[in-house]
């Protein structure tokens, strides 16, 4: 990141002299462009390395939660069922009640 801060700020300085050149007529126009263009180049080469960090640290702070049990990682904890004795309801039957054949079975 440093390197390419120092590059960013090398073309920077860079193009500050061709354009101080050019008003003098010792360099052309399109220098000046290529310059420009190496500048724009450079910011968005910074903006990259600055995006990659911060989505490396995100995902180094998702790894240490999940490793560490934080939030139970992804998966979600199931609620204890309650016991039978006390008329806990089962797929979706009270207790006692019979389980119904499906439509194609019933006489």
């Amino acid at each position: 990141m440093e390197r390419a801060l120092e590059q960013l700020a090398f073309a920077e300085r860079d193009l500050d002299r061709a354009s101080q050149l050019r008003e003098s007529g010792a360099v052309t126009e399109r220098t000046v462009d290529e310059r420009s263009l190496i500048v724009s180049q450079r910011k968005q080469a910074v903006d990259q390395r600055r995006n990659a960090l911060a989505v490396e640290r995100r995902a180094s702070i998702s790894r240490r939660r999940r490793s560490s049990g934080w939030n139970g990682g992804w998966r979600r904890r199931r609620k204890p069922l309650r016991h039978r004795a006390q008329g806990a309801v089962r797929c979706g039957r009270a207790r006692g009640e019979r389980r119904r054949r499906p439509v194609g079975q019933r006489q």
